[in-house]
């Protein structure tokens, strides 16, 4: 099926965004995800926070302890790493640690003032007045997956380490805000999946991580009739298997004893997306479902419309917050053909980066909290 032809077939079938079926699938996405979060809630959000004390001295510890790396080319420019332990080692940057112990004397008023969590509840509102359903997608560090080998000890059973960024959450999916909430998914993965949830030497997610968000993804857009149809129609698409070459940004850093336990890992294998023709997915200037956030979006496109047999347009700006937000305003032809915008952004950039600068016209949606 050509594009030509897919776009027909989305015209004669509709893609029934925000009709009543539809709309009714999406707050019943929502309000599981609501049900699961009050069930894995211990008590009060306060009781649950206070209960792991233990985890916060302790992951307090090792950041403290953790000496400064740095590069030859630039022994003035410190770099600090958390480490998880296993096969392979894995390293974020230490400053992930912070949003799960914060400094701030009461986490929940510093959770309150977070603009982000805001900012996304105005362009969920923007977007549905243009017609657009907003899937918002939080992704986890790999310390939120692998905290229990990076401290020796706090780590509870289910390994849910951050309960003050699960209210946020929670308050987001309250407010009608379709958050894809990756992280009790990710923890299962990362019991069955023979190969680590991310890169060992980067910041970023494997395509096992990625895998677990494309699935979700699909399952979401499932609900509009014409991913329905497109899923029984002649697949656009062909997977090949290749093997991951990617610029390990930590990798330089690493001792030579962990650079000998990470290189067997460099190089996983994925699905390589390509065209009817034989050429790369590239990319799309439009389509039905449109792709923004940060870097943690790379390879998502391609193997998301895999998934769905249909085209996904991908706009990620590296490190963005309200960034993706002002492109796809200026891309008046990608936001009147969207009838999703599926927003990845990581954990990192989410709490603790500046969401200041929301377009105008998106932030009249905005609706400050009452004090």
């Amino acid at each position: 099926m050509t594009r030509r032809e897919l776009a027909g077939l989305l015209g004669a079938v509709g893609l029934g965004a925000q009709t009543p079926v539809v709309e009714r699938a999406r707050k019943a996405s929502i309000a599981a995800t609501l049900r699961a979060m009050t069930a894995e809630r211990k008590g009060s959000y306060t009781a649950w926070f206070e209960g792991l004390a233990e985890l916060r001295k302790e992951l307090r510890a090792v950041m403290d302890a953790e000496a400064p790396r740095t590069l030859p080319a630039d022994p003035t420019t410190k770099h600090f790493l958390l480490r998880a332990a296993g096969t392979p080692p894995l390293f974020n940057e230490m400053y992930t640690g912070e949003y799960v112990t914060p400094k701030a004397p009461d986490a929940f008023a510093w959770t309150e003032g977070l603009l982000g969590p805001d900012l996304v509840r105005a362009t969920s509102r923007w977007l549905k007045k243009q017609g657009i359903d907003l899937l918002f997608v939080p992704v986890p560090k790999m310390s939120d997956i692998y905290m229990d080998r990076i401290v020796p000890r706090g780590v509870p059973a289910d390994r849910i380490v951050a309960p003050h960024l699960r209210k946020v959450l929670f308050e987001m999916l309250s407010d009608d805000v379709e958050v894809v909430d990756l992280l009790p998914e990710l923890l299962k993965a990362r019991d069955v999946s023979k190969d680590p949830l991310y890169l060992p030497a980067d910041s970023h997610w494997s395509p096992a991580g990625r895998a677990v968000a494309v699935r979700m993804l699909a399952e979401r857009l499932g609900r509009y009739p014409a991913f329905q149809a497109a899923k029984k129609a002649a697949p656009l698409y062909t997977v090949a298997k290749s093997n991951l070459q990617y610029p390990m940004s930590v990798l330089p850093l690493l001792s030579d004893a962990d650079k000998a336990a990470v290189e067997p890992f460099l190089h996983p294998e994925y699905d390589f997306i390509s065209r009817l023709d034989g050429k790369p997915y590239g990319n799309y200037e439009s389509g039905p479902v449109l792709l923004i956030g940060d870097s943690y979006s790379d390879m998502l496109g391609p193997q998301l419309a895999q998934a769905i047999n249909a085209p996904v347009a991908m706009m990620p700006v590296p490190g963005g917050t309200v960034q993706p937000v002002k492109e796809l305003l200026r891309n008046r032809t990608a936001l009147g053909e969207a009838k999703v915008v599926v927003w990845v952004v990581n954990y990192a950039i989410f709490f603790l980066h500046d969401w200041a600068g929301l377009p105008e016209m998106v932030k009249r949606e905005w609706v400050p909290k009452k004090k």
